[in-house]
């Protein structure tokens, strides 16, 4: 059912954020409505928690930042605008500050952003015998979950980096449970990785294919994201270095 599809979901919320940004003439600075944002970051958690464990960190802290951004929106129309206040402020970097959260919320889709691009771009090319192999053990996340994460590694400490890359090693899903989890093609690709890729990882000599030339819908939803969330980041990435406040904090 279409509302139990959270990929699809997500996809669609974020490419009508994008609707709204490219609404403003080029050049004038976009009013991205907060309330509408938010919604959009919600629909975000049902996915950072189908990656297992490892990501705990990300959904308590992600969640906690949405809820409190739904919460700013009550009394704030849009984005600039709750920047603003928290320049006039002067609490811009305080804990829990609206700005602060934000920033978090956008690295958070950054790294939903890369894993979906390492998971179709890894989707393709896979020599042999590792392509064999697949076949039997599973489409592992794990490399795609670490590229994700470098997201955050430059503002983690040793301790948290430690334990998150302990737990891809251990809790990390394939990407067949994964969709599996989100009820996107996972009965679909159960069937279609473990019998269609037996046979041409029998009957292929150098490269495996892992979806059908039809994309499935998983793989388009994840295009999807990839380009709306680019796009939402770098207005938001806009709005902060324009103020002089930067990203890198």
């Amino acid at each position: 059912m279409e509302e139990d599809r959270p990929m699809k979901k997500m996809a669609e919320a974020f490419k009508e954020l994008c609707n709204r940004l490219n609404e403003f003439p080029e050049g004038e600075e976009a009013r991205l409505e907060l309330a509408a944002f938010a919604n959009a970051c919600s629909l975000v958690s049902p996915l950072i928690r189908c990656l297992g464990g490892a990501f705990l960190f990300a959904d308590i802290d992600y969640v906690s930042k949405v809820k409190d951004l739904v919460e700013a929106s009550k009394s704030v129309s849009v984005l600039p605008v709750m920047i603003d206040n928290d320049v006039r402020s002067d609490c811009v970097r305080t804990i829990r500050s609206n700005t602060r959260n934000l920033l978090r919320m956008k690295r958070t889709l950054d790294m939903m952003k890369i894993l979906f691009e390492q998971i179709i771009s890894s989707e393709y090319v896979l020599p042999l015998p590792a392509a064999v192999a697949s076949c039997f053990m599973g489409n592992s996340l794990k490399d795609p979950a670490l590229e994700a994460y470098s997201v955050f590694t430059s503002y983690h400490g040793f301790g948290i980096r430690k334990d998150v890359t302990a737990g891809m090693f251990d809790a990390i899903p394939t990407k067949a449970e994964m969709l599996n989890k989100l009820n996107e093609d996972g009965d679909f690709y159960y069937a279609y990785y473990y019998l269609i890729n037996l046979s041409i990882c029998l009957i292929e000599s150098s490269i495996i294919n892992y979806f059908p030339d039809s994309e499935t819908s998983s793989r388009i939803q994840m295009q999807n994201f990839i380009s709306s969330a680019a796009q939402v980041s770098e207005y938001i990435e806009q709005l902060l270095i324009s103020r002089g406040l930067g990203s890198e904090w």
